[in-house]
């Protein structure tokens, strides 16, 4: 019989979506079904770090499940600190993996606790329904936030788990929320490289370049969403002061 059981929920919507597809349906495609699927994809066994696997057990071991309907992504893993490791970890993932498309794709969301029913393609419940609302009615900008439960359980977190958890999560200084740290990688490039990477200075060029284009493109509030990614990508490759922003 089915039945709802509490876990950790990701509704994630990826902006621009139907254009995406659209251009990978196209005569002289600009990029593929699997380049598409690839992004979206679970981490593999063999892409997590030892500190994970290692000390906050196997991603098999948290009923980690995904659904892909339309432009949304459906996420749910077990309500535990291991769970909720991986499910930041996936999401940042996602993001991180969107933005290096060309062009860059954003995508926007909510993380919340709640109850919900998610079996191979069917997922459904008020859990769900909550993370939608925390996507379209409270993010405003292209970021995947937590719901103050979800934010209270990660600074509550307690060692080895809170330096990993906290590191996947920033604190936006202009409404207080906490939203996924997809640009981890970016921003653990400037602190513990004497010089980032060639790859990793490409990504940034790509994604600063797009946004600038975006930006110079529209006006008001039309452009609010890339100037609010602008600040974020500036943080994360250290082009403004990390007094801008809030750590946890």
């Amino acid at each position: 019989m089915a039945e709802y059981r509490e876990k950790f929920i990701a509704n994630i919507r990826i902006l621009g979506f139907e254009e995406l597809l659209g251009r990978s349906a196209a005569p002289t495609p600009s990029i593929t079904p699997d380049e598409i699927i690839d992004a979206l994809e679970v981490p593999k066994p063999g892409e997590s770090t030892p500190q994970i696997t290692g000390r906050i057990e196997d991603i098999s071991e948290i009923g980690h499940r995904m659904t892909a309907f339309a432009n949304w992504l459906a996420i749910t893993v077990d309500p535990t600190v291991s769970g909720l490791v991986h499910l930041l970890r996936h999401v940042a993932m996602i993001g991180y993996r969107l933005v290096q498309l060309t062009p860059p794709v954003l995508c926007r969301g909510g993380i919340t606790r709640g109850l919900v029913y998610h079996t191979g393609q069917i997922v459904l419940g008020p859990g769900l329904e909550a993370a939608y609302v925390l996507a379209e009615q409270v993010s405003r900008y292209p970021r995947v936030i937590l719901s103050q439960e979800v934010s209270r359980f990660v600074l509550a977190a307690s060692p080895p788990a809170a330096a990993i958890i906290k590191g996947f999560v920033r604190q936006d200084e202009t409404d207080g929320l906490y939203f996924v740290n997809i640009l981890r990688v970016l921003r653990l490039s400037i602190e513990f490289e004497k010089e980032p990477l060639s790859h990793i200075c490409a990504i940034s060029e790509h994604i600063d370049n797009y946004l600038k284009q975006e930006i110079a493109r529209l006006s008001g509030e039309g452009g609010e969403e890339f100037r609010w990614f602008k600040r974020y990508f500036d943080w994360a490759t250290g082009k403004s002061g990390a007094e801008d922003e809030k750590r946890l």
